[in-house]
């Protein structure tokens, strides 16, 4: 139950832009600056504060007849207090969230230069220095969880620093060869990212109520990538055909940083301060990948196109590949029992005897890591298939209708199986190794439960764990698995651009997106609550933190309507009056068991589901109303815009999402709805 929905409790929002020639007809400038606030209440009424500001100057300047540059830059600061509230996360255990590393946020300067008629070249170097970072409110007290997911006392701190920085230079040259006219594309970049993570429990770990201590050295991810490119695209026009044709090659790999871990604060002596040389990632991706696309034209005004594509695409080589065989990446973990008791502070007289079993990362004996996974030396770029066909027809000249399909295949996904060892893992000869992968006769049933769902039905779910003789460290080998992913869709499109006074674009589509997974991939038979084990079921694009506070998108039909009308356009008082409809279906509640699984090869607590089928429980179907109202005052020498809009006009209290987990006493609670409606108030200030 809950008194209310989430709700705004105030916005605003303030800004200013300014912009105008400096030479005339050589350099112009253009800036802004806005600071927008929005505080608001979410379910049981605990804040959730955001104030963003950001601001943005860019230069244009006219070098020469024939080259023009261009400067960006970009500077942004969000602050929010209160990020990750639910009724199952009190205030203390919500971050505070803000932005960290160098500045600006952003840079980017362009130089392009016409060569002649036939030959258009530019130049780009841009640097971007993203990064965030999460403070719980609860400081350095010691994390809390219970078995019905509830969390107390703080929670995990996390900052990440990503710079990147980019060089490429992109050219066009048109020729014509006989009876095809050519429009030559082609280019080169150099990319290098850095991501520079932390993770840690500032309490010393964290505590799950009356079963033990998880005792926690951080996690720091330290690792630069390294992304080069070539490509080269041909437009070629015959007549009613065109056609492009086009191949890219990628080049990706990167290496770890050397990386310093500092010891527990509550206990040094157990989990002392480790150091980390780094080295290469043992990832190197070269991928060629084509392009090819048709379009023709029908009718005698060629009012007609029919379109049709075949694409290949590479996976990005990403931070969690390239940092695969990292010891220090993640938090490192010894089990104790305590005498804690779920208080704040953690002291070291209140570390009592070790559980079995440490987990992956550890080495009981040195104090230090211990390499636990392993990554595959042929591994590859998962790849993506994707063809397109489709038709447009102009209705009228500036009205146009068109039917897509589309399908896509996801091959060579990156799959983490689970490694074992016959025998004690953490025996002086089995440190040395990282074991082998595991088998389908590994896994032996660890239990049944039977739970009953919101409507009623009764449903019994089991789960499984390693048999006798057969242990792990929690390590997982990287590999491409055979599991693959097939998407089809059918869109409807329809455009209609501003004139007459009023225009129209809608969208409508149909899509289903579903897993192929062979059985030889379940080898340990568990199901899960993120999907990916039975074998034709709807892929579950799963978004959010933890288990009882995921989304699972997945929505088999969707639409958009935005339409404007300009009301009396010819006279002193019209007015602009617009709108957004939008709908889908509801995503699928993924209702499961939470269970402890404490010689699991894949994490001590996992979220089992129920025995039905993805989608056999969903959120309502949501379709949302959004409004505007705007009026143009012209007054010499300045414009001014006032504006309504209203948000969720139809004042829609859909829930959005609830606690999925069940057999505990937050089972299906309501943890999120949409906002109600809520208007604002704008107004805008121009200077010609």
């Amino acid at each position: 139950s809950f008194t209310a929905g989430n709700r705004i409790v105030a916005v605003e929002d303030y800004g200013l832009e300014l912009g105008g020639p400096i030479i005339r007809d050589h350099l112009w400038a253009w800036g802004s600056y806005s600071v927008p606030t929005v505080n608001l209440l979410t379910v049981g009424d605990f804040k959730d504060e955001t104030e963003l500001k950001a601001g943005n100057l860019k230069l244009n300047g006219q070098i020469g007849a024939s080259n023009s540059a261009t400067f960006f830059v970009w500077d942004d600061e969000k602050y929010k207090k209160g990020r990750g509230a639910s009724p199952t996360v009190p205030p203390e255990s919500t971050w505070i969230q803000k932005r960290t590393g160098d500045r600006p946020t952003a840079m980017k300067l362009e130089d392009s230069h016409i060569f002649g008629p036939s030959f258009f070249a530019a130049v780009l170097w841009s640097r971007v220095n993203g990064g965030f970072r999460l403070d719980p409110q609860g400081g350095d007290a010691l994390t809390v969880y219970d078995l019905n997911g509830n969390i107390s006392n703080s929670t995990v701190t996390y900052v990440s620093e990503r710079p990147q920085e980019q060089i490429r230079g992109d050219g066009t040259y048109f020729l014509n060869t006989h009876d095809l006219s050519h429009e030559l594309k082609f280019g080169a970049g150099y990319r290098e990212t850095e991501v520079n993570s932390l993770s840690s429990y500032a309490g010393g770990g964290y505590e799950v109520y009356g079963y033990y201590l998880a005792l926690t050295r951080d996690g720091i991810n330290r690792f630069k990538g390294e992304y080069k490119d070539v490509y080269v695209q041909d437009t070629l026009t015959a007549g009613r055909l065109t056609a492009n044709v086009g191949l890219r090659w990628d080049l990706q790999g990167g290496r770890t940083l050397p990386t310093t871990i500092p010891a527990n604060p509550v206990a040094p002596d157990l989990m002392p301060e480790v150091h980390y040389e780094g080295g290469d990632s043992g990832v190197e991706w070269s991928d060629i990948v084509p392009r090819l696309g048709l379009t023709y034209a029908l009718g005698e005004n060629r009012s007609t196109l029919l379109r049709a594509s075949y694409s290949r695409y590479a996976d990005q080589l990403d931070t969690a590949a390239g940092t695969w065989n990292n010891p220090v990446a993640y938090q490192q973990y010894r089990f104790f029992y305590t005498s804690n008791n779920g208080g704040k502070k953690l002291t070291r007289d209140e570390i009592l005897d070790e559980v079995a079993n440490p987990s992956s990362g550890f080495n009981p004996y040195t104090l230090e890591y211990v390499q636990s996974y392993s990554l595959d030396p042929d591994l590859k770029s998962p790849m993506t298939d994707e063809v397109l066909l489709g038709v447009e027809h102009a209705l009228r000249p500036n009205f146009v209708v068109g039917l897509r399909a589309h399908w896509r295949k996801l091959s060579g996904l990156l799959e983490k199986e689970a490694l074992v060892f016959d025998g004690d893992a953490y025996s002086a000869e089995n440190l040395t190794h990282v074991g082998r992968l595991h088998r389908r006769d590994d896994y032996v049933p660890a239990g049944t439960r039977t739970l009953t769902a919101p409507d009623g039905r009764q449903y019994t779910t089991t789960w499984y764990k390693l048999r006798d003789g057969v242990s792990t460290r929690g390590g997982l080998h990287l590999e491409n698995g055979d599991r693959e992913q097939d998407f089809k869709g059918v869109f409807l499109t329809a455009e209609k651009r501003l004139s007459e006074g009023w225009m129209l674009r809608a969208n409508a589509g149909l899509q289903d997106w579903r897993w192929r997974i062979p059985d030889s991939e379940n080898e340990n038979p568990t199901d899960r609550a993120t999907g990916g084990v039975k074998d034709d079921s709807p892929v579950l694009n799963g978004q959010g933190l933890g288990g009882t506070r995921a989304y699972f998108l997945n929505s088999r039909w969707s639409y958009s309507v935005t339409g404007l009308v300009q009301v009396a356009r010819n006279h002193k008082w019209g007015f602009d009056l617009a709108g957004i409809l939008g709908g889908r279906q509801g995503y699928p509640i993924q209702y499961s068991t939470r269970v402890f699984l404490p010689e699991s090869a894949e994490g001590r607590l996992a979220y089992v589901p129920l025995g039905t089928e993805v989608g056999a429980y969903r959120y309502p179907d949501t379709h949302v109303l959004d409004l505007r109202l705007a009026k143009s005052f012209r007054l010499e020498p300045t414009d001014l815009m006032l504006s309504v809009d209203c948000f969720n006009a139809l004042n829609s209290g859909y829930v959005m999402l609830r606690a999925n987990a069940l057999g505990n006493g937050t089972g299906n609670w309501v943890n999120e709805t949409m906002g109600p409606r809520t208007f604002r108030v704008g107004a805008r200030l121009s200077l010609r």
